[in-house]
């Protein structure tokens, strides 16, 4: 009777190609404060930078990249003020302009329709914002569609952003001000030495 039982060298074989196919990273658009990943500090009345980066960007079936870009960050206004809002150097203005939209949201949106190729990969600068630090506690920045599904398209036509997991999250947290924590030390101490 014939075993029905595969050859140990088809199975090591079809195992090789499952382990050395190539991964596919899922595209993502995510946030660097100060470069210390998407979560940083800023004192009150100081600025930090926010990168914005795409990451996982396919070439697509043209092999050539990303096209286009558009995203809005909600934040809350009565901690955190939003300026200087930057393209990344591969990305140019055409009628699309950048906008500090309504307090506690500022987007950014940009396309190469004058270029003949788009960028892919990871880390890609998609543009830069300014944080200014108002007032104490933490809080969140959250990305999102700067008008709707289809901003984020690649030179085939192919939209990235369809995926709920495209866009992540960051937090800005502003610390109490140095002088009144010593302030708040200080009235302990006092407060101790006079029980004694």
């Amino acid at each position: 009777m014939a075993s029905i039982l595969p050859n140990r060298a088809v199975v090591g074989a079809v195992l090789l190609l499952l382990v050395s196919a190539p991964a596919h990273a899922v595209p993502l658009m995510h946030l660097s404060v100060g470069g210390a990943g998407p979560d940083g500090n800023v004192r009150t009345g100081d600025s930090v930078t926010l990168s914005i980066l795409a990451s996982g960007i396919p070439a697509g079936s043209d092999g050539l990249g990303l096209f286009g870009f558009g995203f809005d960050i909600g934040f809350d206004a009565t901690g955190l003020a939003a300026s200087n809002l930057t393209l990344g150097p591969l990305w140019q203005l055409t009628g699309f302009d950048d906008s500090l939209d309504l307090p506690g949201l500022v987007g950014l949106t940009s396309n190469r329709f004058f270029q003949t190729s788009g960028p892919f990969g990871d880390d890609i600068l998609l543009g830069t914002i300014d944080f200014q630090g108002l007032a104490p506690g933490p809080y969140d920045l959250t990305l999102g569609f700067f008008t709707g599904v289809g901003d984020n398209v690649l030179f085939d036509g192919t939209m990235i952003d369809a995926d709920p997991g495209f866009f992540g999250t960051g937090s800005i947290t502003v610390p109490e001000p140095v002088s009144s924590v010593l302030f708040l030390i200080g009235l302990l101490a006092l407060s101790s030495s006079r029980r004694r």
